[in-house]
């Protein structure tokens, strides 16, 4: 045993054979590292038949393929934010993230024997991460959450009058249903007014922010190559936010340049390294 392999034997423990399946066909490859999973326990490709696997991998190099030159990593290194109009604000309020899906694959591959099969009936979804200020952050959660803040508190207001004592007994009087029926008014009238404050909101908020995603110069350019947001709701932005990025999951990782151009060469070998026992490097 020469000394590069004592020393791997050496560094290797219990806990990495837990963390690190070798027996996984993307260990050591690429696809994996562009899978950017903290460990092989929180990775469901691990679980799944070799065959699966392999479509998983072929479904990774679509993905890859259609990635712009950099990956996903290129979009969240601006110092500005994405989602100003106009003059660019400096990007200090994190990033902004939302999902985007690919148009393939498409065919359905379910499993009759009950066995958990890899679904091939859904988009390929990754994660956009772009940089934002804290202008445009606030502007766009406001949207999101006084609405329906303002029609909670409608709502609740609402019934407390309704089932207030005074209220109920003049409403009952009337007959038995029509507390009930002033209660769905208030019902309505509290999403109506939500809807109302949600629109005048985008309104001016379109005005200095961008609203929609899929309208955004980074992601016009996905979009030619057959990738989609995914909207949230009719009335919703589908953005989320977060100061630091996300750190695990596809396309969150560094060096996506390299893995993609490896990953659309792919030549079938893989490079285990120090996650195998008693393997060189």
């Amino acid at each position: 045993m020469d000394n590069d392999t004592e020393r791997n034997a050496e560094l290797y423990t219990p806990e990495d054979e837990r963390i690190f399946d070798e027996n996984c066909l993307l260990h050591g490859t690429p696809h994996c590292r562009l899978l950017n999973m903290e460990s092989c326990n929180s990775c469901y490709i691990r679980n799944l038949s070799e065959e699966d696997q392999r479509k998983a991998m072929e479904d990774i190099r679509m993905a890859a393929a259609a990635m712009p030159v950099g990956g996903m990593e290129s979009l969240r290194q601006d110092d500005e934010c994405a989602f100003c109009r106009g003059m660019k604000n400096p990007a200090d309020g994190g990033y902004a993230l939302f999902d985007i899906g690919h148009l393939n694959p498409k065919a359905i591959d379910e499993r009759k024997n009950g066995r958990k099969a890899y679904k091939r009936d859904v988009s390929i979804v990754v994660p956009v991460q772009l940089p934002v200020c804290r202008h445009c952050k606030r502007r766009i959660q406001l949207i999101n959450y006084l609405p329906l803040i303002i029609g909670l508190v409608i709502t609740a207001l609402s019934f407390i009058v309704v089932t207030s004592k005074p209220v109920y007994g003049v409403l009952n009087k009337q007959g038995r249903i029509i507390p009930v029926l002033a209660a769905l008014i208030g019902v309505l009238l509290a999403v109506a007014i939500a809807n109302l404050v949600k629109m005048i909101l985008k309104n001016t908020g379109e005005r200095k922010t961008v609203l929609r995603p899929g309208t955004l110069k980074p992601i016009e350019k996905l979009r030619s190559e057959g990738w989609f947001v995914i909207e949230s709701g009719e009335f919703d932005i589908p953005l989320t936010f977060s100061k630091e990025g996300l750190k695990n999951g596809i396309m969150t990782g560094g060096d996506q340049e390299n893995n993609i151009n490896e990953i659309v060469n792919w030549n079938g070998v893989r490079s285990i390294g120090k996650y195998k026992k008693g393997e060189d490097k």
